[in-house]
């Protein structure tokens, strides 16, 4: 079996289920090209219950469940990240055929070593950790709500977080634009100095792209032709080749977690989405879950999502939000998950 199909057939395992959860749509921070709008706070207690049952529901079956924290902030709930982490550890103790996996994307302002080692505690051990460029230019698009730099602050929490003799992985997601990528060299020197020497660092570049956010008009897309030559120019200043992390790699195809039918995102009032890009698109709501853990779906809505995985099309596997986009309407599509 070739790796691709191997990929495919994963999507469909019912003993398997990935969950994008949304502990709060709040956040402390207003990114400039942010396309978030804020207006859901903490995620509602029936929506946790319901999280809960689900997975208890599914419980004889799984053998793997990844739970990545989303936001808003995912540090400004540790409360509810605690509740449902602490569920599934008790659940499945003892289990030595059953695998958890918990990642986090966070801005990391709140991240010092107590909270750090609360969630890692917690089995949270991946992080995705956003900076835009040196002090300058960071602060100049990822304030405070209240306008107030904020890279002193991140800074010092990845260099603390790295003292803390536990096992855990930071992806540091480094953002550039075209007015911005020529300075980054002055960034990789600082993450060469501070991080070269762990293993537990690794360094992504992403183009500023517009996702949808009120600021997209002041964006200016870099051509995919464009982000390479930048992204392979800043892969060679890093020093430790073990920072460039894999998904920098040209030629990996992945797919993306939309595209998979075991694959669910939960906001935190309970909407089902698939894709934590398209917060604000119709198109995005799939249904909802219910406090006994079932999920009420419009099936053809989400048969839309997971077309890629009947019809082997790589780029609807890749991203399932721009095909359906250029479709521009709801097809019905026969599916069968097994």
């Amino acid at each position: 079996m070739s790796e691709f199909d191997s990929k495919l057939l994963s999507t469909l395992d019912n003993r398997r289920l990935e969950l994008f959860l949304f502990p709060t749509e709040q956040c402390n921070f207003r990114c400039t090209y942010c396309y978030e709008d804020f207006e859901i706070g903490r995620m509602k207690p029936d929506v946790i219950t319901g999280i809960k049952n689900l997975i208890k529901r599914r419980a004889g079956e799984l053998r793997y469940l990844r739970i990545s924290w989303f936001g808003g902030e995912p540090l400004l709930a540790v409360n509810v990240i605690e509740e449902i982490n602490s569920f599934v550890n008790d659940l499945f103790l003892g289990d030595k055929d059953f695998i958890f996996e918990s990642d986090m994307t966070t801005n990391a302002y709140l991240l010092d070593s107590e909270r750090a080692k609360k969630v890692i505690s917690l089995g949270v051990t991946n992080f995705q950790i956003s900076l835009d460029g040196i002090e300058e230019i960071h602060d100049s698009t990822r304030k405070k709500a209240n306008g107030l730099g904020t890279f002193s602050t991140i800074w010092g929490n990845l260099v603390h977080l790295k003292k803390l003799p536990l096992e855990f992985h930071v992806m540091l997601r480094v953002h550039y634009t075209p007015l911005t990528f020529s300075k980054l060299p002055e960034l990789v020197e600082m993450i060469n100095t501070n991080f070269s020497d762990d293993s537990r660092y690794s360094v992504i570049f992403k183009s500023v792209g517009r996702y949808g956010g009120d600021d997209d008009i002041n964006i200016t897309p870099i051509s995919r032709a464009d982000e390479i030559l930048v992204e392979n120019k800043l892969n060679d200043q890093i020093l430790a080749k073990q920072l460039v992390n894999s998904t920098n790699k040209n030629g990996d195809f992945k797919i993306c977690y939309a595209a998979k039918p075991n694959a669910y995102a939960i906001r935190a009032d309970g909407r089902l989405n698939k894709c934590t890009v398209a917060l604000a698109d119709k198109l995005n709501d799939i249904g909802k879950i219910n406090k006994d853990g079932t999920l009420d779906m419009t099936d053809r809505l989400h048969q839309k999502w997971i077309k890629g995985v009947l019809t082997k099309d790589t780029t609807a596997l890749e991203c399932p939000y721009g095909t359906i986009r250029q479709s521009g309407s709801v097809e019905s599509i026969d599916i069968e998950l097994t």
